[in-house]
């Protein structure tokens, strides 16, 4: 892992320990993919509000040109 930019420095991020801990989980269990354990509520959230995310993206697209 490398070392954190001076704007990073003070965001919150994974240990180097749960980071190791994590693979060797998956390599374990033989998953080959990991995903946090609130990823449903936002696939959830994305497609029952995907029309007002839409609009408002186009909304904000147009305010720009």
């Amino acid at each position: 892992m490398i070392l954190p930019t001076k704007q990073y420095r003070k965001m919150p991020a994974m240990t180097t320990n749960h980071v190791a801990n994590i693979v060797c989980k998956s390599l374990i269990t033989g998953r080959k993919k990991i995903k946090p354990w609130w990823g449903i509520w936002g696939q959830i959230f994305s497609y029952v509000f995907i029309k007002q995310i839409a609009k408002q993206i186009l909304k904000n697209d147009r305010m720009t040109e």
